[in-house]
């Protein structure tokens, strides 16, 4: 009986430190990242733009040349600097895949003794993804069944500014 006492403790360690162990891998174990997804992706870039009025507000547009896009592949969105939005083909090109997103002003958070005023504050999502500010993951099905692959190296172009009124105050 004192050796079945004895390896108890051992087993029970090592279980506690399995568990523990994973729980620390990170956002992206979350979702299986493709190495060699069924497409190439060439150019990627991305470009800030903000408004010529404040309620205009700002965003990012992304631009990704994806070729050699096998059948039955289909691309979805993109998942980039905490946010995610649809992938549309440019029609202008097979090959050019468009997206954007608008960052919204921050809504100012209810703080009150009562916790049904406090109710309408909504809960930020968590972004599923661990990326730095030039990599992004787009996703896409493959006959029928979701997957994503991580882009490094997301090219910067400069920033757009749109102007408030038109310039040649040709209406």
């Amino acid at each position: 009986m004192t050796a079945f006492k004895m390896s108890i403790k051992p087993i029970t360690s090592l279980l506690v430190l399995i568990l523990l162990s994973s729980c620390g891998s990170g956002k992206d174990a979350m979702y299986s990242l493709e190495e060699q997804p069924p497409f190439k992706i060439g150019n990627a870039t991305y470009q800030p733009w903000v408004a010529g009025v404040q309620e205009g507000g700002k965003g990012v547009n992304i631009v990704l040349d994806i070729t050699d896009i096998q059948e039955a592949v289909e691309i979805k969105a993109v998942y980039f600097q905490e946010h995610v939005c649809i992938l549309r083909n440019d029609m202008s090109s097979i090959d050019t895949f468009k997206g954007s997103f608008n960052e919204r002003p921050k809504k100012d958070i209810v703080m009150d003794g009562n916790p049904v005023n406090e109710s309408q504050n909504t809960p930020a999502g968590e972004f599923p993804f661990d990326l730095k500010d030039n990599e992004a993951v787009v996703s896409y099905t493959h006959n029928g069944e979701l997957h994503f692959t991580k882009i490094s190296g997301l090219e910067k172009k400069p920033e757009l500014s749109y102007p408030s009124s038109n310039p040649n105050k040709d209406y």
